[in-house]
């Protein structure tokens, strides 16, 4: 029966003419793989085309939890669940389709894979974009402004699909293989090329932060192969600092924080570079004095960047920050410091604690990351300015700024790094002894079961470096304390579940732990 039914309806030069909008309409040409294969294209593309609703609310409403879906998407997804197959279909609709029937098939596929999480589809999909994209590539190999102007819509659901895996898996061939594909892409583009370029760099962070350290490397090294990538990424991060023809504050977040990541990865694992890249140091820094209006996050991304070159004493083999146009004369103490000057240093630190204050919590964590890496790194050279720098009076100022946030706010991680950080470089006149006893006091009646691990494993430093120093004469308060650490040991952090780490904000991907740790 079905094969006479194919057979007649092979015979009509076009489905729009007998198609009727109903969903046992779509439940029978999707039902059977013989009518599916050869007409389920056509049918979803007039489905769709047929469908009132432009299903924007949909992208407003990401989880299980909010309103209830139109009947007719109900009915299409308990299709899609029963046979996931049909999800290629739509992959290719969203590429080949015209743009307001692109545009509503990927808002139909993001809130279905949204929704619906038990359904493992990841290795599909990537397989068959790896084709779409392999085909584009080839067609349209030397200008990416000639591939189909739908490419950036299947880039961004390939972020909602990488967004799926919670754990650190490790990436397969084909995963390798998408990676090439992505970073060969980039590498065609221009900066103007942003709808292509923000997914795609989305993509390629995610692929390095969220999986295992062995794939990270095989990942880092695949992407560092591609010079193309490389020299785009240098002239982005030029454009930080341009006053006319600067991509989105978004892209320019995106560029920063894969540098970072490719530079950190190059050098913990020894990788071959096959282009280097150039940056300005003097611009970095006044980027940071001086940051652009409602750009808290362009400011963690840059300061992601720093804290990698300062971790790295500027020793990277693919990064080399350099001054802008001639140097001026040193003064003699300033050449242990190199390439940074104690004018630097000191400009650093103002900008650091002016966007503390801002209390951006993402902006925080990623100043102290800065700040303790810049403390390291001055202590390795000049030890007397590491001091210098740690007894700021201002840093006093700036900590009870910090800590005038309400009750119990010295247990937000950033302050409790900072107030290590002082403690350890004994900055007396930034904390006093007696001023440490009272933070002790409250740590000790705080719950610790309703603290984040972030937070325990903060505290947990904080403890150890008064331990560390003997800060403590009272007998119960040392015992106090020894308590508190056996409550903090490492198995009490993994009995805690994790925050989701990998997070889109704004539209930029974005590692908490990368910002973070």
């Amino acid at each position: 029966m079905v094969g006479v039914i194919r057979n007649f309806l092979e015979g009509i030069s076009d489905l729009h003419l007998i198609y009727t909008h109903h969903p046992l309409l779509l439940r029978f040409f999707l039902l059977y793989p013989e009518l599916m294969s050869r007409f389920g294209h056509r049918v979803l593309e007039l489905w769709f085309s047929w469908e009132d609703s432009s299903y924007e609310e949909l992208d407003d409403v990401p989880s299980a939890g909010h309103p209830t879906l139109p009947a007719s998407l109900g009915d299409l997804f308990h299709i899609l669940r029963s046979s996931p197959s049909i999800l290629l279909i739509l992959l290719d609709l969203i590429y080949s389709s015209p743009g307001d029937i692109a545009h509503k098939v990927l808002i139909v596929l993001r809130t279905f894979l949204r929704r619906h999480e038990d359904v493992q589809v990841g290795g599909l999909i990537r397989g068959h974009f790896l084709l779409i994209l392999q085909h584009l590539l080839v067609e349209h190999g030397t200008s990416p402004s000639e591939v189909s102007g739908n490419l950036p819509l299947l880039l961004s659901l390939l972020s909602v699909v990488q967004l799926r895996n919670e754990s650190e898996q490790e990436l397969d061939s084909m995963a390798m293989k998408l990676l090439h594909q992505v970073s060969k892409l980039c590498g065609k583009c221009s900066p103007t090329d942003m709808d292509i370029l923000q997914p795609s760099f989305n993509f390629l962070y995610w692929s390095l932060h969220q999986t295992t350290l062995g794939s990270q490397k095989r990942a880092a090294a695949v992407l560092l192969s591609s010079t193309a990538l490389i020299e785009l990424l240098e002239k982005m991060l030029a454009l930080t600092w341009a006053e006319e023809g600067s991509p989105r504050t978004t892209l320019l977040c995106s560029a920063w924080l894969l540098t970072a990541s490719f530079s950190a990865q190059q050098h913990d694992g020894s990788l071959q570079v096959h282009q280097t890249m150039s940056v300005e140091l003097d611009q970095v820094l006044k980027s940071l004095s001086f940051p652009k209006k409602n750009a808290a996050l362009l400011s963690a991304a840059i300061l992601r960047f720093l804290r990698t070159a300062l971790q790295q004493s500027f020793s990277s083999a693919l990064v080399t920050l350099v001054p802008s146009g001639a140097l001026p004369l040193q003064a003699p103490e300033d050449s242990v410091l190199a390439p940074m000057g104690t004018s630097q240093v000191l400009s650093l630190v103002i900008g650091l604690q002016n966007l503390l204050v801002q209390k951006d919590p993402l902006l925080s964590y990623a100043c102290v990351g800065c700040l303790e890496a810049l403390l390291d790194y001055l202590h390795a050279r000049s030890p007397d300015m590491a001091l210098h720098v740690a007894s700021q009076p201002w840093n006093r100022f700036l900590l009870f700024t910090l800590l005038d946030a309400g009750e119990n706010s010295f247990l937000r991680p950033e302050i409790l790094r900072l107030v290590t950080l002082f403690m350890r470089f004994q900055s007396s006149s930034i904390l006093t002894h007696e001023e440490v006893g009272l933070v002790l006091q409250g740590a000790a009646l705080a719950d610790l079961s309703t603290l984040s691990n972030t937070t325990l494993q903060a505290l947990r430093g904080f403890l150890l470096q008064v331990q560390s120093m003997g800060l403590l004469a009272d007998h119960n308060m040392a015992q106090t304390l020894q308590a508190s650490l056996e409550g903090l040991s490492p198995k009490a952090f993994s009995a805690q579940p994790p925050l989701q780490d990998m997070l889109c904000l704004g539209g930029v991907a974005i590692s908490l732990s990368h910002i973070r740790d």
